[in-house]
């Protein structure tokens, strides 16, 4: 039979059992939509939350979950609360306001001119045992860069 439906098994056997139980209505599809409500904040709770974040605009979820007192309602709904009155209402303190995106500025550092800006590198280099000293700035040519090491330990003069 279920072959012939092109159903699983379970499902003809879930059939003859409504039908055996109401008859005809029970073949009848049946909704599938939770029996109980989606959970909702009541509009008295939002209200209480608002004043709360007013008076006290650095508490957190928990903070006001405590100032409330009400042990049935959960912390994580204080806190959708919360989320929710932040977009709603624009007078609660530290909310973000939306801003206009500014126009990009030219880099602070870039060189305007060959040698305009020097970088002294002192890192360790894996030729000498004494960490050298590096100099570092552009040429005119825009693919070369200048390179000046100096090894505080050698004589003068030489290297």
């Amino acid at each position: 039979m279920s072959r012939f439906l092109h159903v699983s098994r379970p499902t003809v056997r879930e059939w003859i059992r409504r039908f055996e139980r109401e008859d005809l209505t029970g073949l009848e599809d049946k909704s599938r939509a939770p029996k109980a409500p989606a959970r909702k904040a009541s509009l008295p709770l939002i209200i209480e939350v608002y004043h709360l974040q007013k008076r006290h605009p650095d508490a957190g979820r928990f903070r006001l979950w405590s100032l409330l007192g009400k042990a049935e309602i959960p912390v994580r709904t204080i806190g959708r609360v919360m989320a929710l009155n932040k977009r709603v209402y624009d007078d609660i303190p530290h909310v973000r306001r939306t801003r206009d995106k500014q126009a990009p500025q030219p880099h602070p550092y870039k060189a305007q001119s060959p040698h305009e800006y020097w970088f002294i590198d002192g890192r360790q280099s894996a030729s000498t045992a004494a960490p050298p000293l590096g100099l570092y700035g552009t040429c005119p040519s825009p693919r070369k860069l200048l390179v000046l090491e100096c090894d505080p330990g050698a004589p003068h003069g030489r290297r």
